[in-house]
């Protein structure tokens, strides 16, 4: 409980201080952490004993927590509908990971609202306000006195308010009071999404049953390795291709370059032979 409440409180502080500082990520951290361990030295106990708390470091040997499915995607809701965002993550060094939500009112992953008791890897959006909300989640590596973090990515939510599906030829579209509707979104009212174009009308009546929870539409973890992997080995293998291609004109301009030395060489000993030829007609002729 008691590292739930320190994240609750430090990520809360690494927002504001980045916006108004400028500072760096990890400046502003050890910055913020050094400051809070220097002020708990005058915190007097009711027993009289002071105790100071080790600070919590920023410490880049620790693993990141890997997302297994980054938060990034958008849905329209219907005022009211139940909705939830999931997004776990995972690291391999024993140490233990703990969320934090964020809401923002712009579409990134810093600056935003720290979300008040939102310390899960699924939180339940409060959608009963038609409004367009962004939300994000920082995931901590908590290893002993020491953490490590990563930022998920955004996930867009707009509240739409309630409205009443309107037919126009054999096209539906869900239409509020003042006659406006979505377009270019996925629509979910009670439990069913409907894809919706570009000019408002969705393009499957029947509407397909929502998830329990939203994850985000970025490829896993494991995935995202796959794809990493393959570059990597077209990287490598057009390397290999530039470097055997380099490898063969260099063999082929020592080639050309030995057989220019051979032709010169042989063109000199025609020479020669022709010079001694004609000396030796010349002395047949003289005798």
């Amino acid at each position: 409980m008691m590292k739930k409440m320190k994240l609750v409180f430090l990520t809360s502080a690494i927002c504001g201080s980045m916006m108004l500082s400028g500072c760096s990520f990890r400046q502003v951290v050890n910055r913020f952490l050094d400051r809070s361990a220097k002020e708990a030295e005058n915190v007097i106990t009711t027993s009289s004993v002071t105790e100071k708390e080790p600070a919590m470091m920023i410490d880049d040997s620790l693993n990141k927590p890997v997302y297994d499915n980054d938060l990034t995607g958008a849905v329209t809701v219907v005022q009211g509908s139940a909705l939830k965002l999931e997004t776990a993550a995972s690291v391999s060094d024993g140490g233990t990971v703990t969320y934090q939500w964020y809401s923002n009112n712009v579409n990134s992953n810093g600056g935003g609202t720290i979300i008040s008791g939102a310390t899960d890897p699924v939180y339940t959006v409060d959608t009963s306000e038609a409004q367009t909300t962004f939300y994000y989640v920082v995931a901590t590596n908590m290893h002993d006195d020491a953490i490590n973090m990563s930022v998920s990515g955004v996930y867009q939510v707009t509240v739409w308010p309630q409205g009443e599906w309107k037919e126009t030829e054999g096209k539906s579209q869900y239409v509020i009071e003042d006659g406006t509707f979505p377009v270019s979104t996925r629509l979910l009212i009670d439990g069913t999404i409907y894809a919706i174009d570009a000019e408002g009308y969705a393009t499957d009546s029947t509407g397909l049953a929502a998830p329990e929870t939203m994850k985000g539409e970025k490829a896993d973890a494991q995935v995202l390795q796959a794809e990493q992997e393959q570059k990597d080995a077209e990287a490598a293998a057009k390397a290999a291709a530039e470097e055997e291609a380099k490898k063969k004109a260099e063999e082929q301009k020592k080639a050309e370059k030995k057989a220019k030395k051979k032709a010169k060489k042989e063109k000199k000993a025609a020479e020669e032979a022709k010079k001694a030829a004609e000396e030796q007609q010349a002395a047949e002729n003289n005798q």
